[in-house]
């Protein structure tokens, strides 16, 4: 039989709310710097908490980063068996009384089959498409989905986290016409006779980021053709559609007497590539700026740090110990998460809120699966072929300037051979002890 916690009655019972992006372009938010895409709830999130600038993804494969967020380990060196051995932090919570839901936008795999044991998991699917009703796209029914489910548990008396996983911006990018008449009509490239667009070819599309202002280290210039301005566009507006969506669900947590005080934090597991590299029909899936760097948002009730950024380096992996710490606050010391085992990399990331001192991190090591490896300092993005690449002999290393080259767009291990040697050495290290 579970245990429950002992809550005194003057005490309202901690809450939790995390919004989960598989996928998700930092260059494509207001509050990381972009001027001319409309985020106007994700910026007021950022003013209303605190943004990890320097928030990293611990692996680009989703299965993988699925495991991280849920185990707190490293995933990017473990096979798919290893993966599975992983403790999810949310044994703890269930073993001790506390409700989970995890609400899942399903997009035809069984996501279910990699979720921890959550005591429900709801399952939504929607539809894409320039023709389909704003309202019935997949992030905005798991919105309304988890609305009601926040409306049925408001007045429950036990701790829960709701966890919501969805898809981010999915590919092909294809919003309601509405949303991308938005950027379509600024590109000059909406069709005057009310048809879709004036161009609907998008599997040739050119460096669709380039839109972007220019910056020092920013996108390869671009070609002027039309393809790269769609997909931007369509980008532009499913970021936009989602930031709208999302806006409703803190919404109904602010009016919700029993999730107001809830903490909320939003993130994503993995940025997105958008041909900032060349032609995006021609590029892999590979460890850059572009698609390993992605948001981080928390807000914490009745913090005294709210519109305030964070430049430490933090990781995927910290979001396990910051939800296992948030849920042991101010509880009974009979509510103790086991102690982690040591490939547990993650660490709570309250502290850092609230600016506590902690030790600041050196490093942070990531992967593409097993293709490739690699880890950032302050200073350099230092990458490598993994042990399963089938390509390594074509895949040299690379090392790349930090934090000016945002966009990883010059490689410098010539100019720094002494830096990579130290940073492959380092690398080495934690990939060698998930081997064995």
């Amino acid at each position: 039989m579970k245990s429950e916690i002992q809550i005194p009655k003057s005490q309202s019972p901690r809450r939790a709310v995390v919004v989960s992006f598989d996928h998700l372009h930092a260059g494509f938010l207001g509050c990381c710097g972009n001027d001319w895409i409309e985020t106007p709830n994700l910026d007021r999130l950022a003013t209303e908490g605190v943004v990890f600038d320097q928030h990293f993804c611990e692996n680009i494969d989703p299965t993988a980063a699925n495991h991280a967020w849920w185990t707190g380990q490293y995933q990017f060196a473990l096979d798919e068996n290893r993966q599975l051995e992983g403790r999810p932090f949310v044994n703890d919570l269930l073993a001790r009384g506390v409700r989970t839901c995890l609400i899942v936008e399903a997009d035809g795999r069984d996501d279910s089959a990699i979720a921890p044991p959550f005591a429900e998991v709801l399952e939504v699917r929607g539809s894409d498409g320039f023709d389909v009703l704003e309202a019935e796209t997949p992030f905005a029914r798991v919105v309304k989905r988890s609305t009601d489910w926040l409306h049925e548990s408001d007045s429950h008396s036990e701790p829960a986290l709701l966890w919501i996983k969805s898809r981010g911006v999915p590919a092909p990018w294809v919003p309601p016409q509405a949303f991308a008449e938005l950027y379509l009509d600024e590109f000059g490239l909406a069709d005057d006779s009310g048809g879709e667009t004036a161009s609907d070819e998008t599997s040739d599309v050119e460096d669709p980021a380039a839109v972007v202002p220019e910056e020092e280290g920013s996108h390869s210039e671009s070609d002027g053709s039309l393809d790269w301005r769609y997909a931007a566009a369509m980008y532009a507006a499913y970021t936009t559609l989602i930031d709208r969506w999302l806006g409703k669900l803190l919404a109904t947590l602010t009016m919700s007497q029993g999730w107001n005080e809830a903490l909320v934090i939003v993130t994503a597991g993995a940025g997105q590539s958008l041909g900032e590299h060349g032609r995006l029909a021609d590029e892999n899936l590979q460890l850059r700026s572009e698609s390993v760097q992605t948001p981080l948002w928390i807000r914490v009730p009745g913090s005294d740090q709210m519109c305030t950024r964070r430049q430490d380096l933090v990781q995927t992996v910290d979001l396990a110990p910051t939800l296992l710490e948030w849920f042991c606050e101010g509880h009974p010391a009979s509510f103790k998460a086991e102690p982690p085992p040591a490939s547990v990399a993650g660490r709570s990331l309250l502290p850092l809120v609230r600016q506590e001192q902690v030790a600041p991190r050196d490093s942070i090591v990531m992967g593409n699966g097993r293709r490739e490896w690699g880890i950032r300092t302050r200073n350099f993005f230092y990458v490598e072929a993994g042990d399963q690449n089938q390509d390594s002999e074509h895949s040299p290393a690379r090392l790349y300037e930090k934090p000016h080259d945002r966009w990883d767009q010059s490689d410098v291990l010539a100019q720094y051979p002494q830096v990579a040697e130290d940073l492959q050495a380092a690398l080495a290290s934690p990939t060698s002890a998930m081997h064995s």
